[in-house]
Formats: C-alpha cells, sequence, structure tokens
C-alpha cells in the first residue's frame, strides 16, 4: 500500500526484474464494477491496448470461446455500448478460451485444439508470429472453474506479457511464464503453490505480481492467490471482488487505465482499483 501508485503513462514499473520491488504498487482492494454495456453470449473477452499503438479508446470485442475466428472492432467503450461502429476482423486461426490480450497492436491468444499462441498484426489481421507453450494443458485439462477451454490464459501488465496455465508436472496448479515479445519466447518460467488451476475462477497479473480468484460464479469471490515471481513469495492477500452478473469468464488488468476488466455473464465491465 502507501502513497506510491503504479503510473502507466511513466512505466514506473517497468525496468528490470530486480527493480520491480521498487514499484510499490501492491493490490490493496478492488472497487464494484462499473458495467459498460450488456452485449453477447455469457462468456467472452474485451479489450483495449494498454499502449494504444493503433489509436486512443479502441475496442476490441472476442465472444464466447470455442474455436472462433471473429474480433469485433469498436471505435470506443460507448459505441460497443450502443453497438454502433463495429468492424469485423477475422482470425486465420481459430481461438479457445478468454484469456487473450492486445498489446502494441497484436492480439495475442490460444489457437483452438492445442498449446500454441498466435501473435496477430491487429492492421491486417496476419498471423506473423506463433509460440508453443511446452506442457500446458489444452481444453479443459487445466482450465479454470467454469471450463470453456480456459487452460491458457495471457496477461499483460507494466512488465509486458505474460501467460498463466497449468502443467501435470505441477500437478495442475498454476504456472506463469514471461514471453519476450519481440522474439517471441519464453524468458522465465516459475511454478506456483496455488490450488488446483480447475478449482480457480481467474488469474490477472499486476505490476509484476500474479492474483489468482476463489470462484467465478458467485455474486463475490475473493482474490485468495497472490504469487510474486521476483521473490517466490506466495500469500493470501484476501481481497473482496463482486461479480454482480454471476458469471466472471475473463479478468485482465490494462495498466494504462489502471483497471481490471471482466466479461461477467455477458456484462463488458471495469473494476477500479486501489494499490
Amino acid at each position: 500500500g502507501g502513497a506510491e501508485v503504479c503510473d502507466g503513462l511513466d512505466n514506473d514499473c517497468n525496468g528490470e526484474r530486480d527493480e520491480l520491488e521498487e514499484c510499490g504498487c501492491d493490490l490493496v482492494s478492488i472497487a464494484t464494477p462499473d458495467v459498460h454495456s450488456y452485449h453477447g453470449p455469457t462468456w467472452g473477452a474485451w479489450m483495449q491496448d494498454p499502449l494504444e499503438t493503433l489509436g486512443p479508446d479502441l475496442v476490441w470485442k472476442m465472444e464466447a470461446f470455442d474455436n472462433r475466428t471473429l474480433v469485433v472492432r469498436y471505435p470506443s467503450i460507448s459505441d460497443m455500448a450502443t453497438g454502433s461502429s463495429e468492424t469485423y476482423q477475422y482470425l486465420s486461426y481459430g481461438y479457445d478460451g478468454t484469456g487473450h490480450v492486445v498489446y502494441d497492436g497484436y492480439l495475442y491468444y490460444n489457437q483452438a485444439y492445442g498449446s500454441t499462441i498466435q501473435k496477430v498484426d491487429l492492421e491486417t489481421m496476419t498471423a506473423v508470429d506463433s509460440l508453443y507453450i511446452p506442457d500446458a494443458g489444452y481444453r479443459n485439462t487445466y482450465s479454470y472453474d467454469w471450463g470453456g477451454y480456459s487452460d491458457i490464459d495471457l496477461a499483460v501488465d507494466e512488465e509486458g506479457l505474460w501467460v498463466i496455465y497449468a502443467t501435470a508436472a505441477n500437478s495442475g496448479r498454476l504456472v506463469l511464464s514471461k514471453i519476450d515479445v519481440d522474439t517471441f519466447s519464453i524468458t522465465d518460467t516459475w511454478n506456483t503453490g496455488s490450488d488446483n488451476k480447475n478449482s480457480i475462477g481467474n488469474a490477472f497479473m499486476i505490476c509484476g505480481k500474479l492474483y489468482a480468484t476463489d470462484t467465478y460464479g458467485s455474486s463475490s469471490t475473493t482474490v485468495d492467490f497472490k504469487f510474486d515471481p521476483l521473490t517466490g513469495e506466495e500469500s493470501n492477500p484476501g481481497i473482496s471482488i463482486s461479480n454482480p452478473g454471476g458469471y466472471n469468464s475473463s479478468i485482465d488488468y490494462n495498466f494504462l487505465e489502471q483497471k481490471l476488466y471482466s466479461w461477467d455473464d455477458g456484462q463488458q465491465q471495469t473494476y477500479d482499483l486501489t494499490f
């Protein structure tokens, strides 16, 4: 806690891993969410690029989770709310789950039927690179509690791109890997001592630290697991988070807005955070 807020604009937390402890942006509390729109099926994900590479305010929405190829782009959150000014973009390879992220003009997602991540240029919708995640479960081997082929979950924070998954070697518990976006390769991997991923609601990264929720399906749940890859420390922060829709199928952090974005039973919502 304390007064220091992690400023996404200045990338205070960006840099070498040994500087991470100076970041000071440990999550303290999560506000009641703001619901921006109710538009789509029970499950999905919606994203904004924290680097705003292709322009400010753009929103990408990916509905459902089972080998779909449609990505819908909107000029802004208000356009998404009214369903106006949609642009339909199509992927060369279908996606599984809801763990997608948009970062620096690229979409990263889990290609259907396997443990490969695709990197797609969002200007041209060209798949420019792919990355195999070794030993990662897929197609409900190690999904989150709700299923939905949510085995492989990408995350972006002040430190860059991460992937959250589970392996048989780590007994189905959370595994975290850091991805270098330029070489599109895994640079570090950490096995955690979390609960089995099948019993976890969701997980996200903030300021180089991994957080996980207890369940997806109750109106209120708890962030009950935290892992700091810098120190290896694991803890239960006990931070409450509400799911007003009662079915939270994706949670991701946007470091520019310093908010969590989620898709909760067809509701697209954001949560203000206190550090």
